[in-house]
């Protein structure tokens, strides 16, 4: 107390001692700092890992399992890849190669996990044993060694002060000194034993490098595997090329106008006589004659599906000055039981429509229904 307080010089210390003070300071800051930075490497979302700690106490408190592992994010992407790559469909070669990804990418997590547990086991625990028993223990020694040699430089520095009592005081100072140089051998032993230990120190870190190699070579296999795979399926893509896909019309239930007037209380429904061809009213064109040179196109009304339909450009014709031009001819009929062609009285040629003036468009003029 006085050394520190009045300034008084006390006993030093051999340069060795000090030299094994110096080394044991910097592995116990290398060990506290070592296993901080290998969480944060192993698990690197500081707030997950601070949800999952305060999870972990509460659950030792009141006798609960432990929490949930850490979410990694391989694992997160790879179910990420699973649920689309399923809701796609088997139909689905893009849909195929996501959840080919999405296993693997689950595989990564798995040899994660595994590699962190190895980590654990075989790094981070030895760490801190070292640190809750051997530096704790070198620790003590020396803290006792400075008290014991406050306590015999304070003796020693009374002995000096009293002569007339220094034949009373000379067996504290004996008993003191002895004391200290006892702390002396068990601190410094304890110091020179650890720093010599290099032999196990040197295989926990061989043991989570080899964790990461481990881990490191499995990943590139998982990864080299679906590399391949991914290889074959672009190939696969590439042949298959683009599908042909002719979309289909809208259903679109069609109103008479006497349905829409009953609808607004003009006048009561009236019944509907059916086609043998469908119940929709849909427009067709068809051939007719107005004389022995020229075919014409009439425009009517039949009861029929529209979506059975397909309107196809297959014909020209020559008119009276020999010149040609392309005329819409005829509308197939698929997966009908009846196909119809119905002929009728034909008005006069619609100059006004909107139409493309390449096809001519004749009134009806008198409505056609289809033989019963």
């Amino acid at each position: 107390m006085s050394e520190k307080i009045g300034g008084a010089e006390g006993t030093k210390l051999d340069e060795d001692y000090i030299h094994c003070e110096k080394q044991i300071d910097i592995m116990s800051k290398l060990f506290s700092e070592i296993i901080i930075k290998t969480q944060e490497y192993l698990q690197p979302n500081p707030t997950t890992r601070a949800k999952l700690a305060t999870l972990n106490t509460f659950n030792k408190i009141q006798g609960k399992g432990v929490a949930p592992p850490y979410p990694q994010p391989e694992g997160q992407l790879g179910e990420c890849m699973l649920k689309y790559g399923n809701e796609l469909g088997p139909d689905s070669l893009y849909g195929e190669c996501l959840v080919q990804a999405g296993n693997s990418f689950k595989s990564m997590e798995d040899i994660k996990y595994n590699m962190e547990d190895q980590v654990k086991g075989a790094f981070i625990e030895p760490i801190r044993g070292i640190q809750g028993f051997e530096l704790k223990e070198i620790n003590f020694h020396r803290k006792k060694l400075e008290g014991r040699r406050l306590d015999f430089d304070c003796k020693k520095r009374r002995r000096e002060n009293n002569p007339q009592a220094v034949k009373a005081l000379e067996d504290e100072v004996n008993v003191a000194e002895k004391k200290f140089q006892e702390s002396k051998v068990l601190a410094e032993t304890a110091m020179v034993n650890f720093l010599a230990s290099d032999f196990e120190h040197i295989s926990a870190l061989a043991e989570f490098v080899d964790a990461q190699a481990n881990y490191y070579r499995q990943a590139s296999e998982i990864m080299e595997n679906l590399r391949k795979t991914l290889l074959e399926k672009k190939d696969e893509a590439k042949a298959r090329g683009r599908q042909t896909h002719i979309p289909k019309p809208v259903q679109i239930t069609r109103t008479l106008s006497g349905d829409m007037n009953a609808k607004n209380g003009l006048n009561s429904p009236q019944p509907q006589s059916k086609s043998p061809v469908g119940d929709l009213a849909a427009q067709i064109l068809f051939f007719g004659e107005i004389n022995e040179i020229m075919p014409v196109f009439a425009f009517m009304t039949l009861f029929f599906d529209p979506h059975k339909l397909e309107l196809l450009l297959k014909r020209q014709y020559s008119n009276a000055s020999g010149s040609e031009m392309p005329l819409v001819s005829v509308f197939q009929c698929f997966n009908v039981e009846h196909q119809v062609l119905c002929g009728g009285k034909l008005a006069g040629f619609d100059s006004t429509s909107n139409h493309d003036p390449s096809v001519r468009l004749y009134h009806v003029s008198e409505p056609l229904i289809p033989p019963e």
